[in-house]
C-alpha cells in the first residue's frame, strides 16, 4: 500500500451520503484541492460529531490523500447557512448549484474563484433571497468553469434585451453590495430557461435539477 500524503485542507461540504460500515462518503470544495472525494469512517464520526455534515458547511480537516481516495481522521468546522430551513423550492435551486460544480469541476484541481464564489453565495444566502443568490452563483461558478453564459450567447434572438441585461448583471454582481434594479419574475425566469439550455448545449451536462428555478 502506498504511502499516505497527510494533507490539512479547509472546506465546503457539497455531498454527504452513506458510506461502508456506518460511515459517510463526502464530497467538498476546498480551497487547497478544489473537488475532492473523501470517506469519513464511523469512528472519527463518532468522535466529531455529525452536526456540520449538511450541504455548505465549512469545515477544517485532516485527511490522509491516496492515490485514488483519501479518509479523514479528525474536522471541525460550521453551517455557513442552514438549507433545510428553505422551502422546497428554494433548496431545490441549492441542488442545483451543487450539482452544477459536481459534474463541471474536475477532482483535485485547484480553483481558488470556485471556492471563493460558493463561500461567499452560501454567506449571502443567510441574509438575500437564497433563490436570487444561488442563481447569482450558477452563473458565476459557469463563468469560472470556463464557459460564461453572458459571452456565449450565439442567437441573439436566445434572449431578450431585457433578459440578457439582467443576465449581465448576474454575472458582475459584486457580493456583498446592493443588486442595483430590480428583478422582473418574467425576466427571471426566461434567464433560468436560458441556463438550462446553456448547461444542456454548450455544456454538455443534462441537469437532474433542471427547472428549479423555473
Amino acid at each position: 500500500m502506498p504511502t499516505p500524503q497527510i494533507r490539512n485542507l479547509e472546506g465546503i461540504v457539497l455531498r454527504a451520503s452513506k458510506g461502508s460500515e456506518g460511515g459517510r462518503s463526502l464530497s467538498l470544495f476546498t480551497r487547497e484541492m478544489g473537488l475532492i472525494h473523501l470517506t469519513l469512517p464511523r469512528a472519527v464520526m463518532n468522535r466529531c460529531g455529525t452536526g456540520i455534515l449538511l450541504s455548505f458547511a465549512c469545515v477544517r480537516l485532516s485527511a490522509a490523500i491516496y492515490p485514488e481516495y483519501g479518509v479523514i481522521s479528525q474536522y471541525e468546522g460550521r453551517l455557513l447557512f442552514d438549507m433545510m430551513k428553505l422551502s422546497y423550492e428554494d433548496m431545490t435551486c441549492w441542488y442545483y448549484v451543487i450539482e452544477l460544480v459536481l459534474a463541471l469541476y474536475p477532482v483535485g484541481q485547484k480553483e481558488d474563484e470556485a471556492y471563493d464564489i460558493l463561500m461567499a453565495a452560501a454567506r449571502a444566502a443567510e441574509e438575500r433571497n437564497p433563490r436570487v443568490i444561488a442563481f447569482i452563483a450558477s452563473v458565476k461558478l459557469l463563468a469560472a468553469a470556463g464557459y460564461d453564459p453572458t459571452e456565449a450567447i450565439e442567437d441573439p434572438t436566445a434572449l431578450s434585451e431585457g433578459a440578457r441585461d439582467l443576465l449581465c448583471r448576474f454575472r458582475g454582481y459584486r457580493w456583498g453590495s446592493h443588486f442595483e434594479g430590480s428583478i422582473s419574475r418574467a425576466l427571471f425566469t426566461e434567464c433560468a430557461r436560458y441556463l438550462d439550455h446553456f448547461l444542456s448545449t454548450v455544456c454538455d451536462t443534462e441537469m437532474k435539477t433542471a427547472g428549479a428555478f423555473l
